[in-house]
């Protein structure tokens, strides 16, 4: 009796052991494919700091000579959706670099550095922005802060820069249904629902026809102006056929899920020296 005792308590240890022993790989297994990707935000450069949204030439150099230096790939936007889905896989060390609103900064210096590194990034461009930005150089009205369509469609060509939606009219803030915020996260103050979504519809179509008829492709990705949106605008992009949204919060894109909306982006800000940078690029948050 007690041998058939030993017995039973063996084999119940050795099959707990096998059961423990597979759920412990299986989580060693899930770790190991875990990948994570950050999003860097960038907006303007100048030769010195004008504030949180413009980063010195001399300090943007010293981060893309990091990144190439430690070997870093950077990726598109299309990768990264690709990626989220588990459609491709990327290099261990993959980085996507973007700009908001499309200052000629981007076009005189941004580009030039990259281009000059072998390197990529995304550009979301305010399309009244851009379209004015022609339209007074044809009419010699003289400076212009954003870079126009000639000059987009030089560094889309140059497999350099992929050119995205940031609206075609709605990157201000105004009073609205939950106080001052973006236009395109809220309804205005009096306005109606279907008065906000017939707004904003009409506003991604046009940011995407701009694009279209200027670049010769329909964007994928909409960045949320100061990274506000809600539940409505998500309906609205992807309704338009937007297949990934970015914000903020400062935390690394993950293939955790494969959902490809309202990704988290990190701001590399006008004050950050080197060492901040690293810090923000291998953050796991």
């Amino acid at each position: 009796m007690k041998s058939k005792k030993i017995k039973i308590t063996f084999i119940f240890l050795c099959v707990f052991t096998l059961v423990f022993s597979i759920g412990f790989n299986k989580k060693i297994s899930h770790a190991s494919k875990l990948q994570t990707i950050p999003v860097l935000m960038y907006h303007h450069f100048a030769d010195e700091s004008e504030g949180n949204a413009t980063v010195t030439k001399s300090e943007f150099k010293k981060q893309v000579k990091y990144l190439r230096d430690n070997n870093y790939t950077t990726i598109t936007v299309k990768d990264l959706i690709a990626f989220k889905e588990g459609k491709k896989t990327l290099p261990k060390k993959s980085v996507l670099i973007t700009a908001d609103d499309g200052y000629l900064s981007n076009y005189e210096f941004m580009y030039h550095i990259l281009k000059q590194n072998n390197m990529k990034a995304t550009i979301s461009v305010i399309g009244k922005e851009i379209d004015n930005a022609e339209r007074n150089i044809k009419l010699g009205i003289g400076f212009s802060k954003y870079f126009d369509w000639k000059q987009a469609k030089e560094m889309y060509n140059s497999g350099v820069i992929d050119i995205q939606s940031h609206t075609y009219d709605s990157h201000y803030k105004a009073d609205t249904t939950n106080g001052v915020r973006g236009v395109f996260s809220k309804p205005l103050k009096y306005e109606s629902r279907e008065a906000y979504i017939k707004r904003i519809d009409q506003d991604i179509k046009k940011s995407i026809q701009s694009i279209q008829k200027n670049l010769g492709y329909k964007p994928e990705a909409f960045v949320y102006p100061y990274g506000e949106f809600c539940q409505t605008s998500e309906q609205v992009l992807k309704q338009n056929g937007i297949k990934a949204t970015f914000v903020i919060n400062n935390r690394v894109v993950s293939n955790k899920n494969k959902n490809t909306y309202l990704l988290d982006r990190i701001t590399v800000g006008g004050k950050d020296d080197l060492n901040t940078f690293i810090k923000k690029l291998n953050s796991q948050k």
